[in-house]
């Protein structure tokens, strides 16, 4: 090969790959983002909106909670009745059906003769996978919930230990280290509090801080019956993004409020760092489940639109390349938002953002605002 050609080659090479770098940037870049339809999108929402409601409306979905009870020290007196320290709703239970003892850690309950009280184990047959009736307190309404038979739940008991002190926890499932059964006194081994029943009601004992409560369910709910969602904004691909996700160092936790106004030290599980219109913003995760992430977010729609106080979302874990996508279509009301019997955890500072995200749900309608 002469001279000539060789140089002529020098040349061609740098020039065909300067075009074939050109052509590429003309073509779509990956984004780690699988491609969604419009027509897919809704599907995948509306299959979302749909188990949504299915859990927020079961027998302990979290719009059928009535009550949430503080328990002072010393002897309660509970029941119906306008003189009970505890007072449950009017016509659910006899006017004084027992006492429950606050000592310590631990929540004794001794049930008059006459009063048909039952009570279920975690790991008994229709009990909770994790006993918790918590859901986290994330308020997707998953709260693992009752057995929807009519047969009655539990076994009928005059004394129970309905809570033996655990560490505590804003946002997981509240229980006990087991009763020691002792002085026939019913107890159990698992480390969740006992579920108790009567009639339509659901309750159990659960601790927020220094706080001993009876979180109560009632079955019978008509508004609760007809629910059909909360209002939404419409569908947007543009509020689904890609997210980087940057894990926190081990150990690390965030200190954050509850809407009781109770602090806790939370374990952080990273930032997700994302953009909305050229601008980037980003958001601390905590711990959600196997493969999800929790998310608690502020944003400027909670001045006009949204629940005042900020709204959830779940997010899948990030890949191999640290990646994952938020879709603020199913950002949704935390509990607090339509029930009053709630302690969900609010947005921390780094997690109220400077921009309006018109997505996902929006503050619920009049018959479930709750006015604090």
């Amino acid at each position: 090969m002469n001279k000539s050609a060789i140089m002529e080659g020098s040349v061609w090479v740098p020039m065909v790959m300067m075009l074939l770098m050109a052509l590429a940037s003309c073509g779509p870049r990956p984004t780690g983002i699988a491609e969604i339809g419009e027509e897919e999108h809704a599907q995948v929402v509306q299959d979302w909106v749909e188990y949504r409601i299915g859990r927020l409306t079961e027998p302990t979905g979290w719009l059928r909670l009535a009550g949430m009870m503080p328990i002072a020290p010393g002897e309660n007196r509970f029941g119906s009745g306008e003189d009970m320290d505890i007072r449950f709703p009017e016509g659910t239970m006899p006017e004084f059906a027992g006492v429950m003892t606050l000592e310590g850690d631990r929540v004794t309950v001794q049930v008059r003769e006459g009063v048909d009280f039952r009570v279920e184990f975690p790991g008994d047959v229709g009990a909770d996978e994790d006993g918790s009736g918590e859901g986290d307190e994330d308020g997707l309404g998953e709260v693992d919930g009752a057995d929807s038979s009519t047969k009655p739940r539990g076994v009928p008991v005059r004394d129970v230990v309905a809570y033996e002190g655990v560490a505590d926890s804003s946002t997981g499932a509240d229980g006990s280290t087991g009763a020691d059964g002792s002085a026939g006194v019913a107890g159990s081994t698992a480390p969740e509090p006992p579920r108790m029943f009567h009639g339509d009601l659901e309750f159990f004992v659960i601790k927020r801080g220094d706080l001993h409560m009876v979180r109560l369910y009632n079955y019978d709910n008509p508004a609760a019956d007809r629910f059909d969602g909360f209002p939404r904004y419409p569908l947007d691909l543009k509020w689904r993004v890609e997210a980087r996700f940057e894990p926190a160092e081990e150990g690390k936790t965030i200190r954050m409020v509850n809407i009781l106004d109770q602090l806790s030290d939370e374990p952080v599980m990273g930032t997700y760092y994302f953009e909305v219109d050229g601008v980037e913003y980003s958001l601390d995760a905590l711990e959600g489940s196997e493969t999800r992430h929790f998310v608690i977010v502020g944003d400027q729609t909670n001045r006009t639109d949204t629940y005042q106080a900020g709204r959830y979302i779940y997010v899948d874990h990030p890949d191999e390349n640290g990646r994952t996508v938020f879709d603020f279509n199913m950002m949704y009301n935390p509990p607090c938002a339509f029930s009053a019997f709630t302690t969900c955890l609010l947005p921390p500072p780094q997690n109220r953002l400077d921009v309006a995200i018109t997505a996902g749900e929006l503050r619920p309608q009049e018959e479930w605002r709750v006015v604090r």
